[in-house]
């Protein structure tokens, strides 16, 4: 086991132990506890994809911040099914995509994995900055409260970060061969955005 498997690990059963006594204690519903601890780790890795985009941060840095995404998908694949969540088989495919990607990491110092791999796992998670405005959206409908406005902010800045973005991810990722099995995980990830668009447009629109 090494340092990346031992830290992503130990944030997992600190995450879980966490949600589960905030859950038992019952100050707050656990879909509105899911929906915080949700917008909590999209600020996180937004910041840490960020930051190593812009110069600020080193791809140590965001492989250190990751850890947290692989503890939040496993908790969150399991909140999914206990909670029973919408969509959940879509969004179980699309944190096992998140926990796939990151398997390189596993591997290492077996294998020596490129700065420019930390680049694309960084540019796929500034997708994150739709997240609070989609758990937002959520929160208003669930509590049969006008959401049209939210909604469409939601399409613009969605079209931009997944559709646009991942778009683009997908197509430079298919000209590179060096540890590309990620194009494999890249290509589904995009398509289920599309996907995903075209049910908010949908939404938006009624």
């Amino acid at each position: 086991m090494n340092g990346y498997s031992a830290g992503s690990l130990s944030l997992t059963l600190i995450y879980y132990t966490m949600c589960r006594i905030i859950d038992y204690s019952k100050l707050i519903d656990v879909k509105n506890r899911n929906i915080i601890c949700s917008n909590i780790h999209a600020i996180y890795i937004f910041y840490a994809s960020a930051a190593l985009l812009t110069g600020l941060g080193t791809s140590e840095d965001f492989k250190k911040a990751s850890m947290f995404s692989v503890a939040y998908a496993i908790n969150d694949i399991r909140d999914t099914i206990c909670i029973g969540l919408p969509n959940a088989k879509e969004m179980i495919f699309h944190h096992s995509l998140i926990l796939v990607s990151f398997s390189l990491f596993l591997l290492e110092p077996l294998i020596v994995i490129p700065d420019n791999y930390h680049t694309y796992l960084a540019m796929n998670f500034m997708t994150e900055v739709t997240t609070p405005i989609l758990n937002y959206c959520f929160y208003l409908h669930n509590n049969k409260k006008p959401y049209k406005n939210p909604a469409i902010v939601l399409v613009i800045f969605y079209f931009i970060f997944r559709v646009i973005n991942c778009s683009y991810i997908t197509y430079i990722s298919l000209q590179e061969g060096q540890y590309f099995v990620y194009k494999y995980v890249q290509i589904p990830f995009t398509l289920l955005n599309y996907y995903w668009f075209t049910k908010l447009v949908k939404k938006a629109l009624n």
